[in-house]
């Protein structure tokens, strides 16, 4: 004879990050390993940080292999505006 056993599990959220990192093209063996250059969350534009959030939710979905019932119809390119330098 078999039961049935639930059980309540507490699951942390997701990590969020400070920073998102910049593509950069590919780079030479001889200059090293160099990490990818950085942009801090608050130096980006309102706009970026909702697109950025929606590719996140987009991915999350898609993982789980379910539909998102608020996905937008579209999802806009990521623009990152100049900070410090970086373009």
């Amino acid at each position: 004879m078999s039961e049935k056993l639930s059980l309540d599990v507490e699951i942390n959220g997701f990590e969020v990050p400070s920073y998102v990192t910049i593509k950069v093209g590919p780079q030479l063996k001889q200059q090293g390993f160099k990490p990818a250059p950085q942009v801090a969350l608050y130096d980006l534009p309102v706009r970026t940080v909702d697109a950025l959030c929606n590719q996140f939710r987009a991915s999350v979905f898609a993982n789980a292999g379910l539909a998102d019932p608020r996905a937008p119809e579209i999802y806009e390119p990521l623009v990152i505006r100049e900070a410090g330098g970086i373009k």
